[in-house]
């Protein structure tokens, strides 16, 4: 039982570790076809900080609704 959990384990980090490589080699292979910088997924302009990171917007009080009885 043990042993296949620590199979499980090793065997998971180790294909994750290729993935990781096999992603920065066709990034690296893209760069030089492409002439330019590409940021990584988790680089600023990457995917991961496109998508999943909010962006904050600036407040604008004239957007708000007052009704009576608000103590402004």
């Amino acid at each position: 039982m043990l042993v296949t959990i620590v199979t499980w384990v090793i065997g998971s980090a180790l294909l994750s570790l290729g993935l990781i490589a096999l992603y920065i080699g066709t990034h690296i292979k893209e760069e030089q076809r492409r002439g330019r910088h590409l940021p990584l997924l988790w680089e600023d302009g990457g995917a991961l900080k496109e998508y999943f990171v909010e962006k904050r917007k600036t407040f604008d009080k004239s957007k708000v609704k007052y009704f009576d009885g608000d103590n402004t």
